[in-house]
């Protein structure tokens, strides 16, 4: 393949990568007052259901000086939930460089269980399960 071919793909596919990472429609939903004021978002234009019936959704939490993003799996009709994905970054808002990345899927706990270590996951529960159940 040409260098001049291999520059259109590459310049292709980085349009691409930042057009989807910039397609985020972030709505708040939670602030955690004992996490440095984290600020709880989740992406409305990616919420995608799976053939198990869960509903895949990102979420972010954002400081003044750092953010993670996390995809949850939730099964409304179990009323539980999981992490599969985790992505911490060096700026707010999802933004700079990503310092540390896990793809390992946890095991589905009852939301319960979750809310009471992590708050913001009862309250988007609720909002992903409302009217589903």
């Amino acid at each position: 393949m040409r260098t001049e071919a291999k520059l259109v793909i590459a310049s292709i596919i980085i349009f691409f990568v930042v057009s989807v990472a910039n397609a985020a429609e972030w709505v708040h939903y939670h602030t955690q007052e004992s996490k440095k004021m984290a600020k709880r978002f989740y992406d409305k234009t990616a919420i995608v259901k799976t053939k198990e019936n869960y509903t895949k959704v990102v979420s972010m939490g954002s400081t003044d000086v750092g953010s993670s993003t996390s995809l949850y799996e939730i099964d409304c009709k179990g009323s539980r939930i999981r992490d599969t994905q985790l992505k911490v970054y060096a700026r707010p808002m999802a933004e700079g460089d990503i310092t540390f990345q896990s793809n390992t899927a946890m095991e589905f706990k009852p939301i319960e269980a979750a809310a009471e270590l992590d708050q913001h996951k009862g309250v988007l529960f609720q909002i992903i399960c409302k009217n589903k159940n």
